[in-house]
């Protein structure tokens, strides 16, 4: 199996980022950062979109988003670490998944030909 198939790019900045985000979410910054924005735009626009603004639970929305990026991430780990180089192999030795596809000589001719 090709090694490039089940290695993750970047584990390190990855999981950091999903620290990062997890931990700032949790704090009362992201509603502090939105309030500040809606107040510092308020006398320029319609008062109706600073009480939008200022009344989105922004640190609920911000855990949110957190939650998936991280979800997105333990799926990737899952996918390439425990399916491509565990399950799939062990499927399609015995038979329940088909194989990757090969190409005959004749095929593979072709193939370099048009290239």
């Amino acid at each position: 199996m090709n090694p490039q198939m089940t290695e993750i790019k970047a584990p390190i900045a990855k999981g950091t980022t999903a620290i990062v985000a997890a931990i700032g979410a949790n704090t009362d910054a992201a509603g502090q950062v939105a309030t500040t924005v809606a107040q510092a735009v308020a006398p320029t626009s319609d008062p109706t979109w600073y009480w939008i603004i200022v009344g989105l639970p922004w640190d609920k929305i911000a855990s949110l988003v957190a939650a998936i990026y991280t979800s997105a991430l333990f799926s990737e780990w899952l996918f390439k670490k425990v399916w491509r180089a565990w399950l799939r192999p062990v499927a399609v030795r015995r038979g329940w998944v088909a194989g990757e596809p090969l190409m005959t000589r004749s095929q593979w001719a072709e193939l370099v030909k048009e290239d």
